[in-house]
């Protein structure tokens, strides 16, 4: 005597493939019949980390600096740099070359307005931008004018 296998029956087999199909179908239907958004969305492109590179350059010598109320300060400063690396290790080999000149014209711009300032905190605050100013005008060219976007004190101290 042989046992008989159970046959699946021809309905379900029928439903499985009418579920599974109608499912596709209507997923095919609405991705079909889908509009497109009215407004399209642009994100903005950023420059990528080979175009553009920001660094702090300090600059290797010291200002010092007597202030018309007989205070001594010493001051270090960086310059902070934004470009292409190809533009910004040029610019660094400028400021290397020319640095006796440089560090000349800041002396003179630190002591110009040193007198200048009622007090030291005063002074302090309006340092940076004085440099600033002075530094761009020696090392700017007609195609940037200011190379040097910042100046930071990386060391104030008056005695």
């Amino acid at each position: 005597m042989s046992i008989a296998e159970p046959r699946p029956s021809v309905i379900l087999t029928v439903a499985a493939f009418l579920a599974v199909a109608g499912a596709f179908g209507a997923g095919l239907v609405i991705s079909l019949h889908h509009e497109a958004p009215s407004q399209t969305v642009v994100e903005p492109v950023e420059a990528s980390p080979e175009e553009m590179m920001k660094a702090y350059f300090p600059f290797p010598e010291d200002i010092y600096i007597t202030r018309p109320d007989r205070t001594m300060v010493f001051a270090a400063v960086s310059f902070y740099l934004e470009g292409p690396p190809m533009d910004l290790m040029a610019l660094q080999e400028v400021a290397k070359s020319r640095q006796s000149e440089v560090q000349a014209a800041l002396l003179a711009a630190a002591q110009t307005q040193a007198e200048r300032s009622a007090d030291l905190a005063a002074f302090r605050a309006d340092l940076p931008v004085a440099l600033l100013a002075q530094v761009n005008e020696m090392l700017g060219t007609t195609e940037d004018p200011t190379p040097i976007k910042e100046v930071l004190l990386t060391k104030f101290i008056a005695r």
